[in-house]
């Protein structure tokens, strides 16, 4: 074969493939330019009573079709609405979201606030109890205190539901029993908090170890009516309560003790004589809980005026080093500072007025001693992310 026909040969073949590519680039630029142009429709969903437009065209701007000032604010690429004026339901009136040219893009559901609810009154200042459980059949709690100035315990529960439930925090400080949040909900329902005046929310403290909660009957024995409550609720809780306890570690480790999942009661004679002998470690502390634990969403709302502070509550002392008679043991680790808010969805309009704190370490455990001295002190324990949410959080005016 010649040389020439060797150079055309190769031409050819280089031709086919720039021009492949062209064709590859050319469709490429074609449906870019499809899915960005005015023919692209929103997601339209909700988070309590605020309306959520995602994947809007950039530069777009909405508005609800016979609500006055019904115009969509827009942040971090996300389309908000919300008025306290108005209940986002299914069973409402339709109304449509337009676009600026005029045309219709979605539908969404509401009714006037006519604050005709039926409402569960909590007065903290006259609570016999540290459980408080809110039932189903309730539209609306409301939370205050008669005595100002004053820090309240108390667990919230709000019962398994299927409506949408409307909470309001009235110018209170609450720090939560120990190994309970302030408030909590398992139902995938979703949940809006009113803030009024300035709340401060903390989780409760953990005062126990693994080797506390190896076996369940006997640790819920041993905590009070608060926790008790919530254990038993996490533990049988199952479908979206699942997604947090799997979705973020320190649960997972912290309810896997309670349900008996990972960690075993040593009854084993021969085990016994080792420890004599050898000794122990320290169990580790287990970790505080978050004030806020909700497993679906969360829309948080207040007046320029509200704050709202979220603090979780401290980790566990680790245990001390069992004493032996041959080797030393270390003292066991401290739990970590719980998060300040564990939630599927979180959206809020607070902005810089809501803080997430997470709770302090616990100290590490004693070394246990032997006739050959005394084993090192655990280390003391960290502090988990201050807010944990699953799916997305949306921060809008």
């Amino acid at each position: 074969m010649s040389q020439t026909k060797i150079d055309k040969s190769l031409f050819k073949g280089t031709f086919f493939w720039i021009f492949l590519i062209l064709i590859v680039v050319i469709v490429n630029i074609l449906v870019f330019s499809l899915w960005n142009s005015n023919d692209k429709i929103p997601k339209i969903s909700n988070v309590g009573n605020t309306v959520v437009l995602e994947y809007a065209k950039k530069g777009e701007s909405y508005y609800i079709d016979g609500i006055e000032n019904g115009n969509f604010s827009y942040n971090d690429g996300i389309h908000t609405f919300y008025s306290k004026d108005y209940l986002v339901r299914k069973d409402a009136d339709p109304y449509k979201i337009m676009d600026s040219s005029g045309n219709q893009v979605g539908t969404v559901y509401l009714k006037p606030d006519t604050k005709e609810y039926s409402t569960y009154n909590l007065d903290l200042s006259k609570l016999h109890s540290t459980l408080v459980k809110v039932p189903c059949s309730y539209e609306a709690l409301y939370v205050y205190s008669s005595e100002e100035n004053m820090e309240h315990c108390v667990s919230i529960q709000l019962e398994e539901r299927t409506s949408p439930i409307e909470v309001t925090f009235n110018n209170v400080s609450i720090k939560a029993p120990p190994l309970s949040p302030v408030i909590y909900s398992v139902s995938d329902a979703d949940i809006e908090i009113e803030i009024i005046g300035n709340v401060t929310l903390v989780g409760g403290d953990n005062p126990f170890t693994h080797a506390d909660v190896s076996s369940k009957d006997r640790f819920l024995s041993m905590v009070d009516t608060a926790a008790n409550a919530y254990c038993v609720c996490m533990i049988s809780a199952i479908g979206t309560a699942a997604s947090i306890v799997h979705g973020v570690d320190y649960y997972m480790d912290m309810f896997a003790g309670v349900s008996s999942l990972q960690l075993a009661v040593m009854e084993n004679a021969w085990n016994k004589v080792e420890d004599f002998f050898n000794g122990t470690d320290g169990a580790p502390g287990l970790d505080g809980v978050s004030a806020v634990q909700i497993a679906g969403r969360l829309n948080i709302v207040g007046s320029s005026d509200a704050s709202l502070k979220l603090v979780g509550g401290n980790g566990s002392r680790g245990g001390n080093g069992s004493s032996s008679f041959m080797t030393t043991t270390k003292g066991g680790k401290g739990g970590n500072g719980g998060s300040a808010i564990v939630c599927g969805t979180l959206a809020t309009n607070l902005g810089t007025k809501i803080s997430y704190t997470s709770g302090n370490g616990g100290e590490g455990g004693d070394g246990g001693t032997s006739v050959t001295g005394t084993g090192s002190r655990g280390n003391r324990g960290g502090q988990n992310e201050a807010k944990v949410i699953i799916n997305q959080e949306i921060i809008f005016p």
